[in-house]
């Protein structure tokens, strides 16, 4: 089967997508991981203090109360620090977003593998991959959650709707009556 030219477009279009998609998931992964490292480095530090307190202050000369209390209020930073590390779920968005960059780039690597061959050397029906392509595609957007504005949308124009080639342009008329046979109509 030929490709037409509007599947090699919608598949470029998902190809761009997921370059830009690909990118802003490195970056946010980037960004959380360089967060982390302000909770992960504190606890190691906090840690390493408890242990040594508890085992060698005692020699010393103080009190076991005291250094009781001490890796007590060590502890509880730690908890609190791990807690709040929990709570903004930061270790967890860097390892999707790598995930999701990952998957992403893999899409748009594949795609253009297929659509930069020859229509002979392809070797897969257009439909079926254009099918193939957008699943996996719609996939990871639904994977990934709330993306900002700046990454503009290739397969949809969203500050501004753009009717396609293929989009019939007469107005669709729709008569809606009620009992009072008051009528509506949409165009």
């Amino acid at each position: 089967m030929a490709w037409s030219v509007e599947t090699i477009e919608i598949l470029n279009k998902i190809r761009l997508n997921s370059i830009f998609l690909s990118k802003y998931y490195k970056k946010r992964h980037i960004f959380y991981n360089d967060k982390l490292k302000y909770f992960k480095i504190p606890l190691i530090i906090f840690n390493s203090i408890s242990s040594v307190a508890s085992v060698g202050l005692s020699t010393y000369g103080f009190s076991q109360n005291m250094i009781s209390a001490l890796v007590c209020g060590i502890g509880l930073t730690n908890s609190i620090i791990g807690s709040i590390e929990l709570y903004l779920g930061i270790n967890e968005k860097a390892s999707s977003s790598i995930i999701l960059s990952k998957e992403f780039y893999v899409l748009s690597v594949d795609i253009f593998k297929t659509i930069h061959l020859t229509s002979c050397e392809r070797g897969t029906d257009p439909l079926t991959f254009l099918n193939e392509c957008y699943s996996r595609y719609i996939e990871l957007i639904k994977k990934n959650g709330v993306v900002e504005k700046d990454i503009s949308d290739q397969l949809v124009d969203l500050d501004g709707f753009v009717k396609t080639p293929n989009i019939p342009s007469t107005p669709l008329s729709i008569n809606v009556s009620n009992s009072s046979s008051d009528s509506f109509d949409a165009v």
